[in-house]
This record gives structure tokens, C-alpha cells and sequence, in this order.
């Protein structure tokens, strides 16, 4: 009985596609390879215990070319309090990428975030939600 389960599951569409493993092959060669540093960048926020400042996110950028990694604790996780981390801690400090991939959340995909791109000439790449 035991092998009869697990050769259902394994072949199920519907548990494949909720567990984030899906059969088919994933089309890889979508994520651009970087021809310099800063060009292009991967954003992400994490939730972590409360540190001293009262700060309960983290936003991790990281650069492709060399994987350097850069972690900023923020107050909340606001579209403005995301965007104005952006341009602060990367956008002025190492340069304006030209390429940059997160996830669909919310507070990655906003206005703010939006026109910044818009007026830096930032190719936004977004990635599913389990299969980053």
C-alpha cells in the first residue's frame, strides 16, 4: 500500500504544484548573467526576532557579479521604507544596477519601487513564489 501512495503522489499535478515540486523541467535560463558589478541585483526581505532599534526586517540585496551581500534591518516593511533602503544603502553607496530580481511580494512590487525603476532605467525581473 505504501508504494501505491507514493507512486500517486509523485505523479500528482495538483500535490506537485502545491509542494513546489513540479515534474516538468523548469525553464532556467531566464535569470541574466551579469557583465559587471552592480548590473544585476536580488532583493529580498526577511522577518527576523526584533533587534535593540526595535527593527523586525531585514532587506538583503545581493549583487550577481561578485555575490556580495548586503543586510539592512528596517523598521517595518513598507513599500517607502523599502525604496528609500534601495536608493540609501545601495543605489547611492555602489551604483544604480540595471537589472534587478526579487519575488511578487507586495512590498517589493509597489509605486514607489515602480517609478524608481522607471526613472533609472531598471529592468524589473520577477520570480514565482517556489521557484525563485
Amino acid at each position: 500500500m505504501r508504494t501505491g501512495i507514493t507512486r500517486h503522489v509523485e505523479h500528482c499535478t495538483t500535490y506537485s504544484k502545491l509542494s513546489g515540486t513540479d515534474p516538468r523541467p523548469l525553464n532556467i535560463g531566464e535569470v541574466p548573467i551579469p557583465s559587471e558589478p552592480w548590473d544585476t541585483m536580488g532583493i529580498g526581505l526577511l522577518k527576523l526576532p526584533p533587534t535593540h532599534q526595535g527593527s523586525y526586517y531585514v532587506l538583503a540585496a545581493i549583487d550577481y557579479f561578485f555575490k556580495y551581500t548586503i543586510l539592512v534591518p528596517l523598521p517595518d516593511k513598507s513599500g517607502e521604507t523599502v525604496a528609500q533602503t534601495l536608493v540609501d544603502h545601495i543605489f547611492c553607496k555602489h551604483n544604480i544596477p540595471r537589472q534587478i530580481l526579487s519575488d511578487n511580494g507586495i512590498e517589493l512590487r509597489n509605486n514607489v519601487l515602480q517609478k524608481i525603476a522607471k526613472l533609472h532605467h531598471i529592468n524589473r525581473i520577477y520570480s514565482t513564489r517556489y521557484h525563485p
